[in-house]
């Protein structure tokens, strides 16, 4: 799950749904307003990764480490 904000929205990105696996869902909060909104999906599904605006409104999510969670080996 990564979030990044510009001056004006929140960006929550990817993430891990309620059966552990990882997402593409975007979805943008906009403060002033109070709502919540589904924005474009990210190409691939990720849950740990980096994120950033380059140029706003361009949002370059990086540095993928996983797409699935580790499992513990117990």
């Amino acid at each position: 799950l990564q979030v990044v904000s510009t001056d004006d929205l929140i960006f929550v990105l990817g993430g891990l749904d309620q059966t552990t696996q990882a997402t593409s869902i975007v979805e943008i909060f906009d403060p002033k307003l109070s709502i919540w909104s589904f924005g474009p999906s990210l190409i691939s599904s990720r849950f740990d990764f980096s994120a950033s605006f380059f140029v706003y409104p361009s949002l370059y999510p990086s540095q993928q480490h996983r797409r699935r969670p580790v499992q513990s080996q117990n």
